[in-house]
Order: C-alpha cells, then structure tokens, then sequence
C-alpha cells in the first residue's frame, strides 16, 4: 500500500491519508478482510504523528470502509455501493469539516433553506 502525503496540501495530513486508503480500497488494491498497517506502523513509514494515523482510521471507520477491533486492528471492509449523489455529499462534509460546523447547525440552516 502506497501513501503519499503533501505537506502542502490545504487537506489535513489525516484526511490524505484516510482518502488514500479509500482509493486502494476501492481499487481493490487492499482486498476486504486485509489487515492494514497498525497506527505506529504506518506513523513510522510516513513519518507522522501515531495520532495522525489513528484520526484517519477513525475516519475511515466511520465511514464504514474499515473495522476497528481491539487485538486485531484495522480490517479493511468490502467497498460499498454509493449513490450518484454521494460525491457531491462527501463534498459538502469535507466543507463543513474544514469549517467545523456542526450536523445541527448545517441541519438547521437545510430545513430554513430548502
């Protein structure tokens, strides 16, 4: 697995390297049920913060492209079908990420506008 990060890239080091693990993932490059690096591993390699590492995985758990479990790691999951409109909503959450705005506000602000 192959990540490589831009220091100066306006994305956090933690979002490149979880999109990264994305793109592999759905390119098949890591297969489903593959284990992935640990977080002080894949520190060491990209020489980062473990936390770093760790805010990715979270992220990608969250996004339910991996599994976090205690004594086995980080598990990659099968990639799943995505709407055609998802693009543009993963868009608008890196936004509201970037801009740390919460899920009430940004609910609140679609209810009055739409």
């Amino acid at each position: 697995m192959l990540i490589t990060l831009d220091p100066a890239s306006h994305d956090p080091l933690y979002q490149q390297i979880a999109d990264q693990i994305t793109a592999h993932i759905a390119a098949g490059t890591i297969a489903p049920g593959e284990r992935l690096p640990t977080a002080a591993r894949l520190a060491d390699a990209l020489d980062v913060n473990r936390n770093t590492v760790l805010e990715a995985y979270r992220l990608l758990r969250d996004d339910h492209r991996i599994e976090l479990r205690r004594g086995r790691g980080a598990i990659a999951l099968a990639p799943t079908q995505t709407h055609p409109d998802d693009q543009a909503l993963e868009q608008i959450a890196e936004i509201a990420r970037a801009h740390n705005l919460t899920t009430d506000h940004i609910t609140a602000y679609l209810k009055d506008t739409l």
